[in-house]
């Protein structure tokens, strides 16, 4: 439930981005691949079916969208029991999975890009109702991550990370 946005059925996504102690980038921002987050892998977090694909959106130049491909380069799994998982604004050409697929947690799913409705470089991650790419977000606990609070590492466990938390 962000300030901008990740509103009302989508409250539950997150949005993942890499920074240093000033930006998340170097240069000045303009190129895309100027983001510490552009083009690293992305992997699967746990183990699923790949339902849907998307790898052909354009990624945007910084500060651009596109409004008509709103996910952008997208993968969703199912995970079974009724529950999937999107990651979203990959890179184009860059999805390394097909549907049908199986995947094992830590599998390459693709790599981090700027496509659809991404003005700067980031991952779009959330667990949601059905394979239908967009659909309203689910809340679902994260099984273990460190936050970094302060300086200090802590370890949560079946829990929900809050906006502007480092993990």
């Amino acid at each position: 439930n962000g300030k901008l946005t990740h509103k009302s059925e989508w409250q539950y996504a997150l949005d993942f981005i890499i920074k240093d102690d000033e930006s998340d980038h170097t240069n000045k921002g303009e190129a895309a691949g100027d983001y510490f987050c552009y083009s690293l892998p992305v992997i699967a977090t746990m183990d699923g079916k790949v339902v849907k694909t998307i790898s052909n959106v354009k990624d945007n130049t910084p500060g651009e969208v596109n409004i008509n491909k709103n996910w952008g380069n997208t993968v969703v799994l199912s995970h079974g029991y009724d529950v999937f998982s999107s990651v979203s604004h990959l890179r184009c050409d860059a999805v390394k999975v097909k549907e049908g697929d199986k995947v094992k947690k830590g599998d390459l799913l693709g790599h981090c890009g700027n496509s659809g409705r991404s003005p700067l470089p980031h991952l779009h991650f959330q667990f949601q109702y059905s394979d239908r790419i967009g659909d309203k977000t689910l809340k679902f606990p994260i099984a273990n991550y460190l936050v970094n609070e302060s300086g200090k590492l802590y370890l949560k466990t079946f829990d929900y990370p809050v906006e502007g938390s480092l993990v």
